[in-house]
């Protein structure tokens, strides 16, 4: 529903949701929904790698786009530009009458051995195009093409076309005029849709960093691979600097203000708005949130580990992203301010609200990695970020001396260096 939400918001701020085409719109939404649960009733389970059946080119033409209506997929939007496809499953897929015909062909007067023999033949279909399987146990957060509310073969390619939707519905609602008596909440609403739609293209992306492809694959079938492959290096570079461009640069967010002003909440308890609360909308806080989510899923635990695991799994030339690597570009990207402050615009030099809150954030998670929580339990991982604070420390520090800061800024370079030597004198003290 949210991501139906979004594509209704971006049609009607271009002017193209007509009467007519909602109509066609929830029928064939309903259609998708049905065809999905009498799916359960008939014993399928979900599917959450259908969607990555067809290249991404193919999106605009083919109908299905989905090899099942057992997945969890988005709404299939183009960019602004592309043919636009179907924009649900309204059709069954290959793998959905693969499924279908392995648990209801008749077998009658058959043998046992028949039987098994008749069954086996369907099974050993498993590997062909659009007959691959990965359900609710497999969408665990570490295969990016196994995740709910994604769509092609190219999470990238997905967040970045997403990414984009949104930023062209913010810039809409930046120049739509309000109709006479029109109430404001609309514009909440729909700049509350760009959000949720971010975060989910921003999460699936995220789930390259760390992130290892997993196949059912039987030993010795044609085209059959291991369970575990590590998502590219490269891959995951190209992740991080998308990730610097749409999440941790402020300029996606940079919204006028007027439209700022414009976000007024919803006055009456609804469905999607329980608890509506007369205030104005922080969208510096909704930026700090969204960024925050972001670091928590590429800084976890589990991915950190993943990471180290995966040189010894990898084979020669792969060139595997390491942690020391994941540290620096993450710090560059977000503390470039400390690195170059001398290349800084001419004038007052200023670090925006957002980005202060990024690296607070940010440095936060560097001191938790280094002494909270992991420092036995990913040998290596604590003493590389200890490491990572001593130089960020004495850069905010040495940033902090250059002239031309305005005074928010320079305290806040500052305070970085003073809770990264408060960490180390509370968790490290000397003798």
């Amino acid at each position: 529903a949210e991501e139906a939400s979004l594509t209704l918001s971006l049609l009607k701020s271009r002017g193209l949701l007509t009467e007519e085409f909602l109509e066609n719109f929830i029928r064939d939404y309903l259609t998708d929904l049905t065809l999905h649960e009498i799916g359960h009733v008939l014993g399928l389970r979900h599917n959450f790698t259908a969607k990555t059946w067809l290249p991404d080119e193919a999106l605009g033409s083919s109908n299905p786009f989905s090899a099942s209506v057992m997945d969890y997929g988005t709404v299939n939007m183009a960019a602004k530009g592309e043919k636009q496809g179907s924009f649900w499953a309204t059709k069954l897929g290959p793998y959905d009458y693969w499924a279908i015909e392995y648990a209801y062909r008749p077998l009658d007067g058959l043998s046992n051995a028949e039987s098994s023999a008749a069954l086996e033949a369907i099974a050993s279909r498993s590997q062909e195009p659009g007959l691959a399987y990965a359900t609710d146990e497999d969408s665990n957060g570490t295969d990016p093409l196994i995740q709910t509310w994604t769509m092609g073969r190219d999470v990238l390619d997905f967040a970045r076309k997403r990414t984009n939707l949104v930023r062209e519905l913010w810039s809409l609602l930046d120049t739509e005029q309000p109709q006479a008596n029109e109430n404001y909440q609309s514009f909440f609403m729909r700049y509350l849709d760009g959000w949720l739609a971010y975060d989910t293209a921003v999460r699936a992306a995220a789930v390259n960093i760390g992130g290892f492809y997993t196949h059912r694959h039987h030993a010795g079938g044609a085209g059959s691979k291991d369970p575990f492959e590590p998502v590219p290096g490269d891959v995951q570079r190209k992740t991080l600097a998308f990730l610097d461009a749409v999440l941790f640069s402020d300029a996606p967010f940079v919204l006028s203000p007027q439209l700022l002003r414009r976000l007024a909440r919803e006055r009456q308890p609804s469905i999607r708005v329980t608890d509506p609360e007369l205030t104005m909308m922080p969208h510096g806080e909704m930026v700090r949130w969204l960024r925050a989510r972001a670091l928590e899923r590429i800084l976890n635990e589990d991915v950190l580990r993943r990471i180290v695991e995966t040189p010894g799994m990898s084979s020669p030339g792969d060139n595997p992203l390491t942690i020391a690597e994941l540290l620096e570009r993450l710090t560059k990207s977000i503390l470039s301010e400390a690195f170059n402050p001398r290349a800084m615009r001419t004038g007052p030099k200023k670090i925006s609200s957002m980005r202060r809150d990024l690296q607070t954030e940010y440095v936060g998670f560097l001191v938790g990695i280094a002494f909270l929580g992991i420092n036995d339990e990913i040998p290596g991982v604590s003493a590389l970020a200890k490491a990572h604070l001593k130089r960020l420390s004495a850069r905010t520090e040495r940033a902090g001396t250059v002239k031309g800061w305005d005074e928010e800024s320079r305290t806040h370079l500052l305070e970085i260096t003073r809770k990264v030597e408060t960490a180390f004198d509370k968790y490290e003290p000397g003798p």
